[in-house]
């Protein structure tokens, strides 16, 4: 890179970064856009007429939230993670295949790692079979259904990443052992992949209808 480049170089990285300030007094961001009121000016006097001490953490929020475009920057950041690094800036969300997206809290029990110890399934097993007693005592009918995580039903547009250790779900190993236990069940999965219509949003956790 020669001199005259370097010069060009340092004054667009100089006017990227110093626009967006020297613009705040003129482009205001809108707080519906946050879902949350934006933090005001700080003052550098206290209420009780001393130094506030916290002006410049304050100050460094107030910048942060009102930084020229910031809505706009915020979501191309958002856009091109997702379009070209598949990945999520929402440290909660799985950027999937196809745009699907999936809760990241729901990933271990994907590739059935961490899953709930024997011990545990039993004694939720156990209850529910004590609960169902209990119900048909007084003359109901007891039915134990679980929604089933959307990656679970379409596990198709997961990414590759993700691999399946082989082992058994939560849910696989809470079915089979409600079964030892009598414990009458709905088996979500396999009726909703049976059905033709997709029924969860592609960029969403919940169910379509």
């Amino acid at each position: 890179m020669n001199k005259k480049s370097s010069i060009v170089y340092i004054v667009s990285f100089f006017i990227i970064c110093t626009v967006p300030v020297l613009l705040m007094p003129f482009v205001k961001n809108d707080e519906s856009g946050e879902n949350r009121k934006l933090s005001s000016m700080p003052s550098i006097i206290s209420e009780n007429g001393g130094i506030n001490l916290n002006w410049a953490s304050e100050f460094e929020t107030y910048l942060s939230e009102h930084f020229a475009f910031r809505e706009k920057l915020v979501t191309a950041d958002s856009l091109i993670k997702s379009a070209v690094f598949r990945t999520s800036s929402n440290e909660k969300v799985i950027c999937g295949k196809n745009g699907w997206l999936y809760l990241s809290e729901t990933a271990d029990d994907y590739t059935a790692e961490n899953t709930m110890s024997a011990r545990k399934i039993n004694n939720t097993a156990k209850t529910l079979s004590l609960v169902q007693e209990y119900v048909q005592n007084k003359g109901s009918r007891f039915i134990f259904m679980t929604a089933p995580n959307k990656n679970t039903v379409y596990p198709e547009n997961m990414p590759s990443r993700y691999i399946k250790t082989g082992n058994s779900s939560n849910l696989e190993m809470l079915s089979e052992k409600l079964d030892e236990y009598s414990v009458n069940q709905l088996d979500l999965v396999s009726i909703f992949k049976s059905q033709d219509s997709v029924l969860y949003h592609t960029r969403d956790s919940h169910w379509t209808n």
